[in-house]
């Protein structure tokens, strides 16, 4: 209830921002812990409610970024399943495929494009093709490593039709390219 002193035990260490409900007739005695699993996404909206909360005109705007956060939940049925699971599995199961979309991806999580890639950059913090990239460069990782296969079929193999936009990407993301990746990390098998 308001007026009521509160402390709050923290097992681990690090931020935690609170957000103190002023309620009528309160008949609630727990604190309800969410976790979130874009933490800059919602202290970044938590933060800018704190600072707006200083001036009592801001309501409107305050709630908005409220249920921003609450937004964050939103990935989660009811059964505590997250709703974008069948598209990891399927990107997982996919990842070569030149044929992934938002679309195709969506479609996997029955829900709209536009919904599921929001959803997406929310829970994941990056965009759907992005994450694709990602798990391909990951993927060439392991590959090269094993130093089975050529370079171009490294490329192929991992979904990426053009070795040039590959080696590209690859050296972005490693800061090596794949020749000198396969040299440095090449797994000698005896």
């Amino acid at each position: 209830p308001k007026g009521q002193t509160y402390s709050i035990h923290g097992d681990k260490s690090g931020v935690f921002p609170v957000i103190n409900f002023e309620c009528i007739n309160f008949c609630c005695d727990t604190i309800t812990v969410l976790p979130v699993e874009n933490v800059d996404f919602a202290n970044r909206d938590f933060l800018q409610m704190k600072n707006l909360f200083l001036f009592k005109k801001n309501r409107t705007k305050i709630m908005s970024l409220f249920y921003n956060i609450i937004h964050c939940f939103i990935g989660l049925s009811p059964t505590g399943e997250n709703i974008l699971n069948p598209a990891i599995k399927y990107l997982e199961n996919n990842y070569s495929s030149p044929y992934l979309t938002n679309a195709v991806l969506a479609k996997e999580c029955n829900i709209s494009e536009v919904y599921f890639r929001k959803l997406f950059v929310n829970h994941f913090g990056i965009t759907p093709h992005q994450y694709i990239i990602d798990i391909r460069i990951n993927k060439a990782r392991q590959l090269l490593a094993e130093g089975a296969l050529k370079i171009n079929a490294v490329a192929e193999k991992c979904g990426f039709s053009n070795p040039y936009h590959f080696t590209r990407l690859f050296k972005e993301k490693t800061g090596l390219s794949p020749t000198e990746y396969m040299n440095r990390n090449r797994i000698l098998k005896i």
